[in-house]
């Protein structure tokens, strides 16, 4: 009984690591969007 316990928790503590990780990856990739378009916006500016 104790072993399913372990197991469980184990389980839950990945399930928690991989939403943080996910939540983490969105908000990096929505900063490096953001510098992206930045980037062509000035580029196209440039080129006028």
């Amino acid at each position: 009984m104790m072993i399913g316990w372990i197991l469980t928790g184990i389980g839950l503590t990945g399930a928690i690591a991989c939403l943080a990780a996910l939540i983490a990856t969105g908000k990096s990739f929505a900063r490096q969007r953001e510098r992206l378009l930045e980037n062509i916006e000035e580029e196209q500016e440039d080129k006028r």
